[in-house]
């Protein structure tokens, strides 16, 4: 899934944007499943009317927050049908004066590393809405802060109820700051990696099963927000923290590792 471009039967295309899909079978295996289509994640927003929307105040995100997106917004203004391939061509020439730099290299620029480290699916996502895509972050930092402060926040390792949390309370937030089908899209795209990574073990348990733990996880902490009855003016973020953390002790989660677990 990380090759650009390797078209087969299970491929879409979305406008110029090309995004392998995991067959439904795959995705029961612990594999992510398809992503939405652009339509059914549209943001209407730009990056600069995010920052300025009170609506988006309590995620406190800052110009250094936004430089990426920015750049994402002014290479899709100036070529609106840019494919992945080509934004991350254009991201490296401006960022090292149009010289060709080794990939290896790339990472000691920030704005490249954190480009890089979305796989090709959220790559996709983030071309479609660069501003979404800012609030996707911002909502995934929140999460990490609130599971390194909150109950579980002792724990160690992938697997454990505070990794099972952070997922959780990640979608939970994305539901509010953008919208539950997006959220899901998102979540997904980011589970959507290569077949080496599926076949690698982290703390003593496959990727595959990890990535089946967080599709379940992301799930469970989309089901804590209704359409119905929430809504970002009047649900804090202590909801959510609520929610999810009962969901967890209602054992609703999957979860590989014990509380105590050491890496």
């Amino acid at each position: 899934m990380r090759k650009l471009f390797k078209f087969s039967a299970n491929t879409i295309i979305a406008g110029a944007i090309a995004c392998s899909v995991v067959p439904a079978a795959s995705a029961a295996e612990g594999q992510a499943a398809p992503v939405a289509s652009q339509a059914e994640v549209k943001f209407d927003l730009t990056v600069d009317q995010v920052m300025a929307d009170p609506r988006y105040k309590d995620l406190n995100i800052t110009a250094e927050d936004a430089r990426l997106y920015k750049k994402i917004e002014l290479i899709k203004k100036s070529a609106p049908t840019a494919s992945v391939a080509e934004v991350s061509e254009k991201l490296r020439q401006d960022h090292f004066d149009g010289q060709k730099v080794a990939p290896s290299a790339l990472s000691d620029y920030e704005i490249i590393k954190q480009w890089n480290e979305l796989t090709l699916a959220e790559q996709a996502l983030a071309v479609t809405s660069p501003a979404a895509a800012l609030v996707v972050n911002e909502c995934r930092k929140k999460a990490v802060i609130y599971s390194d402060n909150g109950k579980y926040g002792y724990m160690h390792g992938n697997g454990t109820k505070k990794d099972a949390f952070r997922h959780a309370i990640w979608n939970a937030l994305m539901c509010k700051y953008i919208s539950k089908m997006s959220a899901d899209a998102w979540a997904t795209a980011h589970e959507q990696k290569s077949e080496a990574y599926f076949n690698e073990y982290t703390d003593g348990v496959s990727n595959r099963e990890h990535t089946r733990m967080d599709l379940h996880n992301n799930q469970k902490g989309r089901d804590t927000w209704s359409i119905l009855t929430d809504s970002i003016f009047w649900t804090s973020d202590q909801d959510l923290i609520n929610r999810v953390s009962q969901k967890i002790d209602n054992g609703e989660m999957i979860v590989f590792l014990p509380d105590n677990y050491r890496p």
